[in-house]
């Protein structure tokens, strides 16, 4: 099956200009133009192209997720660093500055890390300033629940080699 390669509409086999945009029909007429596997951070389309008639498949890109905005080698390189960051807190974080201070994907786990320990410590101070409350302290220790799942989730991004922003901290963009 032959595609037009300005917008990606199937053709006839014999057709000489796409029915849908006019682009002439050349003798290389490849796979549509863009490519589902061009860009690693974005969903598949839901239905195939066939579908409907006129349908165009829908890419979702996933603004959290600055993956491809890295070098795969500096991923492959630092990724042991990345991974310490979460394990080893700020002892992990010193050693990550020092070991890798130009990289690009150990400074976006750098910035998870350090804002994931900054609400930790806002919520222990909190919790320590209202200890005489009976709610405050069993909420802050539910969000100490919540943010050390989230601690995992940036471990596991880390370990496959993902520079996805963190859940809920991703919203406090001012820290």
């Amino acid at each position: 099956m032959k595609f037009c390669t300005n917008c990606g509409e199937s053709l006839e086999e014999d057709a000489q200009v796409c029915p849908k945009c006019g682009t002439p029909v050349g003798a290389a007429n490849a796979t549509p133009n863009p490519a589902p596997s061009a860009a690693p951070n974005m969903q598949q389309p839901t239905q195939p192209y066939a579908a409907a008639p006129g349908y165009q498949p829908v890419y979702v890109v996933d603004p959290s997720d600055h993956t491809a905005e890295m070098d795969p080698a500096d991923i492959a390189e630092n990724k042991i660093l990345a991974i310490a960051i979460y394990v080893l807190s700020w002892a992990g974080m010193l050693i990550a500055l020092l070991a890798a201070r130009d990289s690009k994907f150990v400074g976006f786990h750098l910035r998870e890390v350090l804002r994931l320990l900054v609400l930790e410590s806002l919520v222990a101070i909190v919790a320590l300033v209202l200890c005489w409350t009976i709610i405050v302290p069993i909420v802050a220790g539910v969000f100490g629940i919540v943010l050390f799942v989230v601690q995992i989730i940036g471990f596991v991004n880390a370990c496959n080699g993902k520079a996805k922003e963190l859940p809920i901290i991703h919203a406090f963009k001012f820290l």
